[in-house]
């Protein structure tokens, strides 16, 4: 039997023309119908409400993410019976099911598919000719799945509803740039280019890792995903009203296994699994609690209740520097400072882009121009780079900066000088929140330009540096003080001769 074509074309027009007749109001229904003992959570009833608007195309202009903790029964609701229910609504719809691999995503579609065999009441049957587990249709009309694992192959599948279950499988995935890389490409090379006109996508996942798919796609089209976060432990402002620290289940998981599961994974894993935030909201190295502010007062910075002037500072720069303008390449940071008088440290300004070689001279002259700064640290790899030869022929002095630890032991000084309260960041700059998020996620997050830059002007200030080393000497000069030099040490040895 071949569907009616004009009747397809309506129901891709009006997607919830089916709710009218369906008994089942929504996905948690049908889950209570085929399984009376299915859980029953306000979390799980939260998530049934964005389903519904989901399957109705009322929210977000590309899909719904859904991020809560491991077992939670967020697969059996959104991976099994939001397609079943979905195919009931929609039978001339192609559902495309993703997990991290082809035997979980199978597993999914398994279910699905005997459910259909074992419940003829569902008004669904499968067409006889395509009833593989990976692939099958349903019979009389266009509908059907197809499910697949993360870099699986798509070709030839269209899909107007496609649903993504934890495409990472463990944090030695979420932490290898290769796998999140691999994701990506395949989210926007193949699966992507699948969406049918009016289709829509549901990506439910544990957050491991701020730079996961769901980051990526967060942070490079925010407008067309509507999120719900679900954390373990309430948060000022919970989706479900719960009071902070109330656990989402407390039957199953309660206060003291959350807090045995805190202890077993650390801030790190606890926030990323549980709280659904790869980097803790008061900071993991680097905490909320302990930055400072500093504002602008005539020609002053006002550090609290005391005032600078800038005068009385001098001032210098650190620069990290990347040659990629890839959108996952890293940046390109220029960092301003001003040292007190009694050794506090004041980020001044700040510039940061993804930029060719050629144009990194240009962003730092920018900054001397205007801040005039004494001098500008430039990492000792990096000294064969365009921009210390430009500096150099322009006459700006550079001072080499040793990485000689790693990124962690080399941002200790910073992270103390910040827990004694003698860092100070602007408080009217545009740029804060992007350089307070990167602190605050290092060194779990995606990116540490802006915390070397300030690890290494930290790092200034523990040689005894409070003010900037004289200009550099003439060649008169320096030949003036080799000769002074060498009259001393002839002196010293004749004495010793005595």
């Amino acid at each position: 039997m071949v569907a009616d074509p004009l009747a397809l074309l309506a129901d891709r027009l009006d997607p919830p023309q089916h709710a009218t007749t369906d008994e089942y109001a929504s996905p948690g229904a049908l889950e209570r119908h085929l399984d009376p003992g299915a859980w029953s959570y306000p979390h799980l009833a939260r998530i049934d409400e964005h389903l519904v608007a989901l399957e109705q195309r009322s929210i977000g202009t590309r899909g719904l993410m859904i991020f809560v903790q491991p077992r939670a029964g967020k697969s059996r609701r959104c991976a099994r019976h939001f397609p079943l229910w979905y195919l009931r609504r929609h039978r001339d719809h192609q559902v495309l099911l993703a997990t991290y691999g082809q035997r979980l995503a199978d597993g999914h579609s398994r279910w699905i598919r005997n459910a259909i065999r074992a419940h003829p009441g569902l008004g669904l049957a499968l067409d006889p000719t395509s009833q593989r587990v990976c692939e099958w249709q349903l019979s009389g009309h266009e509908g059907g799945l197809r499910s697949v694992g993360v870099g699986g192959s798509v070709t030839g599948t269209g899909a107007d509803l496609i649903v993504i279950d934890d495409p990472v499988k463990s944090r030695e995935q979420a932490e290898s740039v290769v796998y999140r890389d691999k994701t990506w490409d395949w989210w926007t090379d193949d699966v992507s280019t699948r969406l049918m006109t009016g289709a829509v996508a549901l990506l439910m996942t544990t957050r491991w890792h701020e730079d996961d798919l769901a980051g990526r796609l967060l942070a490079n089209e925010p407008e067309h995903w509507t999120v719900l976060t679900l954390p373990a432990l309430a948060e000022p402002g919970d989706p479900l009203g719960r009071p902070e620290g109330a656990v989402l289940m407390p039957d199953r998981y309660g206060t003291d296994w959350m807090t045995e599961q805190r202890r077993r994974l650390g801030t790190y894993g606890f926030s990323a699994l549980y709280q659904q935030r790869p980097s803790p909201a008061e900071g993991s190295l680097f905490k909320r609690a302990h930055f400072r502010y500093w504002h602008p007062a005539d020609g002053q910075w006002q550090l609290g209740e005391r005032s600078v002037r800038r005068v009385d500072c001098w001032m210098f720069a650190t620069v990290d520097l990347a040659v990629s303008t890839r959108t996952s390449a890293d940046w390109t940071v220029c960092a301003v400072w001003a040292v007190t008088p009694d050794g506090q440290l004041l980020l001044v300004d700040r510039e940061r882009q993804r930029i060719d070689e050629g144009d990194h001279w240009p962003m730092v002259r920018r900054l001397r121009e205007k801040w005039a700064f004494a001098y500008c640290g430039v990492e000792s790899r990096m000294f064969g780079t365009r921009l210390v030869w430009e500096a150099g022929a322009a006459g700006m002095p550079l001072r080499e900066l040793k990485a000689d630890v790693d990124k962690v032991t080399r941002a200790i000084p910073a992270t103390v000088r910040c827990e004694q309260g003698r860092a100070w960041f602007p408080a009217e700059a545009p740029w804060l929140e992007e350089w307070e998020h990167e602190l605050l996620a290092f060194p779990n997050g995606t990116h540490d330009d802006q915390v070397d830059v300030f690890a290494y002007a930290a790092l200034e200030l523990t040689k005894g540096r409070y003010a900037p080393d004289p200009p550099p000497a003439t060649p008169d000069e320096r030949f003036r003080a080799a000769i002074a030099a060498r009259m001393t040490r002839e002196r010293r040895a004749r004495r010793r001769r005595r």
